[in-house]
């Protein structure tokens, strides 16, 4: 049995990667929170921008929510679509209906994509005004 216990354990490790978002995201400069709506009668999309600056609660709530969740992310070679997003430079963070995606550039320059299983009501702060 602790056996087994260590095989799964080693092979949930393998696939679940520790990210620290904070090293992709510069904290002295604004994220760009887009918020895509669709029209229920016409089917059109419309995207609202706005720029969310280091000084503000939200933003602070944004790094207080990347620095508790730095671990769980899986590799991920799918492509996403999300109606809320944040993104700066390099970094792309996607709210979706069961988690978040991030897309970022490692420290290789390499473009890498994770996704985690994570509670979307603890980041319902991002789309209140």
């Amino acid at each position: 049995m602790i056996k087994l216990t260590l095989i799964l354990a080693l092979l949930w490790t393998s696939y679940s990667s520790q990210i620290k978002l904070t090293d992709y995201i510069d904290t002295t400069a604004p994220l760009t929170l887009t918020i895509n709506t669709v029209d229920e009668k016409t089917g059109l999309t419309t995207m609202k921008q706005s720029e969310i600056l280091p000084t503000s609660d939200k933003y602070k709530m944004f790094i207080d929510w990347c620095n508790k969740n730095d671990n769980g992310w899986s590799s991920s070679p799918a492509s996403f679509n999300s109606k809320v997003s944040l993104t700066q430079n390099n970094f792309r963070f996607l709210l979706l209906t069961n988690g978040v995606a991030i897309g970022i550039t490692d420290k290789e320059g390499k473009p890498k994509q994770f996704n985690k299983t994570s509670d979307i009501a603890d980041l319902a702060f991002l789309t209140k005004e």
